[in-house]
């Protein structure tokens, strides 16, 4: 249940250009409603008639609560958005020379978001709203000069954030979401082993598969250009479980073990979701902004070895700079490159699953 009135909700249907009929429909659908609660002794207590939203619980509450929180973000000028939920986030791209300038845009915007949401019955988490400026470390070193005396920033400016799960940092060097994920696995392991002595070695499995394997898998098509180093912290928590699995001691080596448990290590889990994430995109064409980014190579450019293959290769972007070389864009097509025929042209992404795990298994080991 959110708590924007009546009149708001309907001014937001109106302004997305609903019919009059429709708007009638629903001040008819939100108008006079009563609601009541359950005493600590599962009694309800008497109706009271609801002043402000749709009911909770009703189909219609998650819906119009997009229709308004979309109707938020409609009076931005200067800066991209997006929306996940409740959770909003404006950003803003520009030159080290436009940073004051920058900061002026994103302060006005935020300035327009919060007035447009008070102007909706919604309010802002002032205690959840951060600011944070990404970019390479030796930008970021000559936003430094600057007078920051300035510019006023009335929100805390961080270091990192956590976004959908994933945390990102100034950088974009994901030190900060490794460690959170090698926690998280190193916790939970814990919680294993205090009971490990009565768990058979299929049930560890069952566990690990259930609470572990997700923490590392999560997302990890965003870590396509993460370092050696994180790679190797991230297989350590992988073998880590391994050991819990057969109740190994740590000297043992894991290769012969992973290989039983026919388990991918981390480079190639990555590899594995980020060629499904490009076979969904090529099958259904959603997201766009992702699928957009994949252009069909011409064929009188085509080079023997991929003709040979039979299979789409698309356009690698021109680039001087190694960061680009390690993108997502590059990396997911020189991969998918690499792939046999059979594999690319798979019937269904069950299918194709299947025959990319078992490429990935024998190339891994």
């Amino acid at each position: 249940m959110f708590l924007s009135s009546s009149s708001h909700i309907l001014t937001a249907l109106y302004e997305l250009g609903f019919s009059l009929d429709t708007i009638a429909w629903f001040l008819s659908y939100l108008s006079n409603r009563s609601q009541s609660i359950l005493d600590d002794h599962g009694t309800p207590i008497q109706l009271l008639t609801t002043s402000s939203g749709p009911s909770q619980g009703s189909v219609l509450g998650p819906i119009l609560f997009l229709i308004v929180i979309n109707s938020v973000v409609r009076w931005l000028i200067y800066c991209k958005h997006g929306l996940f939920a409740d959770d909003t986030y404006i950003y803003q791209h520009f030159f080290i020379h436009q940073f004051e300038e920058a900061v002026r845009q994103v302060n006005l915007d935020a300035q327009s978001i919060a007035n447009s949401a008070n102007a909706h019955g919604l309010e802002l988490n002032l205690s959840k709203t951060k600011a944070m400026i990404l970019g390479s470390n030796g930008r970021l070193r000559q936003l430094q000069e600057f007078d920051s005396k300035k510019i006023c920033i009335v929100i805390l400016y961080i270091d990192s954030v956590k976004c959908l799960g994933v945390y990102i940092d100034r950088s974009l060097s994901w030190n900060t979401h490794v460690s959170q994920v090698v926690r998280k696995v190193n916790s939970a392991l814990h919680c294993l082993k205090v009971r490990k002595n009565i768990f058979t070695k299929e049930l560890r499995k069952i566990l690990v598969t259930a609470t572990i394997l997700p923490l590392l898998d999560y997302c990890s098509a965003v870590l396509v250009d993460a370092t050696a180093e994180k790679d190797r912290k991230l297989q350590h928590a992988l073998n880590a479980s391994i050991r819990f699995i057969f109740d190994l001691r740590r000297d043992v080596h894991i290769s012969p073990y992973r290989k039983d448990l026919s388990w991918l290590s981390v480079k190639y889990r990555r590899m594995y979701f980020m060629t499904c994430l490009l076979y969904k995109l090529l099958s259904v064409g959603k997201p766009n902004y992702l699928r957009n980014l994949f252009v069909k190579e011409a064929d009188i450019r085509r080079s023997d070895r991929l003709a040979a293959k039979k299979h789409t290769s698309f356009e690698l972007p021109r680039f001087t700079k190694t960061y680009l070389e390690h993108s997502f864009l590059v990396i997911v097509i020189r991969v998918w490159e690499e792939l046999p025929s059979d594999i690319v042209n798979s019937d269904s992404l069950e299918v194709f699953r299947n025959k990319v795990f078992d490429y990935f298994l024998e190339l891994d080991f």
